[in-house]
């Protein structure tokens, strides 16, 4: 999610680390809620982990910049893992396995947290790119 980009902009690095440390909790967490279950990480999930990141890909392949590109891949990313954790919630709820259905709330809402903080800064992210273009053709 970072980029070389984040040495100038020391908040957004911040934040970006943040959520990566929360990520690999994150990891953790549901590790151990297949474990208590018996199960292992899913073949699927891994699979449409990495088309979801081929789309990226192609869907901000026209922005020439990397902030607004990093910035709208990352967004729905998080919206996809939000709704990923959303029918983990269902299935838990379903199963009667309350406990994986608090820790999927639980990351849900940082989830959600990450996708707020990138949407509020959208379009500072847009404006900075504009006013760097411009500057760089009236040179």
């Amino acid at each position: 999610e970072a980029d070389g980009d984040d040495r100038d902009r020391p908040l957004h690095a911040q934040r970006i680390q943040q959520h990566v440390d929360e990520t690999k909790q994150h990891a953790e967490l549901v590790k151990q809620c297949l474990n208590r279950l018996g199960e292992q990480p899913s073949a699927v999930k891994s699979a449409v982990g990495g088309m979801f990141g081929a789309m990226q890909s192609v869907a901000t392949g026209p922005f020439s910049d990397e902030l607004v590109k990093n910035s709208l891949a990352d967004y729905g990313t998080e919206n996809f893992e939000i709704a990923c954790y959303n029918a983990l919630m269902v299935a838990a709820q379903q199963l009667g396995d309350s406990q994986t259905m608090r820790v999927c709330e639980q990351i849900r809402d940082q989830e959600q947290d990450m996708a707020d903080w990138l949407d509020e800064h959208l379009p500072m992210a847009v404006q900075e790119t504009i006013t760097a273009k411009q500057a760089e053709h009236n040179r």
